[in-house]
C-alpha cells in the first residue's frame, strides 16, 4: 500500500508540473491565470477492452492531459458514444503523457477512452477558464 501512494505521489507531482507549463503556454494565449482552474482525477481501469468516460462535457474547458499509468495503450477518443482501438482520437503509449492544448479552442464535448490494461489507470487534468 505504501508502494501505491508514493507512486500515486509521484504521478501527481509530474502532473503538477506538466499543469504549470500549460498554465504558461494559456498565458501567452492571453488568458489570465487567476481564471484558470485545473482539476486532478485518477480513472482507474477495471478489464481489458473496456471503455469508459475521461472527463464529462465542459464548455469552460481549456485543454487537458492525460499520463497513461498503464503497460498498453490507451486509446483517447473525442466522442461520447464510441471509441475501441480501431476508432479513436489519440493514442497515448504505456507511461506516456498527451497534452491537449489547443491554440485556437478546445473540445468541450464528453472524452471517453478505451484500455487495453485492466490493471492500469489514466491521470486525468482537466484545464477550464472561469471570467
Amino acid at each position: 500500500m505504501e508502494e501505491l501512494i508514493k507512486a500515486l505521489y509521484q504521478l501527481v507531482c509530474q502532473q503538477s508540473d506538466q499543469v504549470n507549463k500549460t498554465l504558461e503556454l494559456l498565458t501567452k494565449q492571453g488568458l489570465d491565470p487567476l481564471n484558470i482552474n485545473a482539476g486532478v482525477k485518477p480513472v482507474n481501469f477495471s478489464a481489458i477492452g473496456k471503455s469508459g468516460r475521461l472527463l464529462d462535457s465542459n464548455m469552460n474547458r481549456q485543454g487537458f492531459i492525460v499520463h497513461n499509468d498503464s503497460t498498453a495503450i490507451l486509446y483517447i477518443c473525442m466522442d461520447p458514444n464510441n471509441c475501441s482501438a480501431d476508432y479513436f482520437s489519440i493514442p497515448i503509449d504505456a507511461g506516456a503523457t498527451e497534452y491537449y492544448i489547443p491554440a485556437n479552442g478546445a473540445y468541450k464535448g464528453a472524452i471517453t477512452y478505451y484500455a487495453l490494461d485492466a490493471t492500469g489507470r489514466a491521470m486525468v487534468t482537466e484545464l477550464s477558464y472561469e471570467k
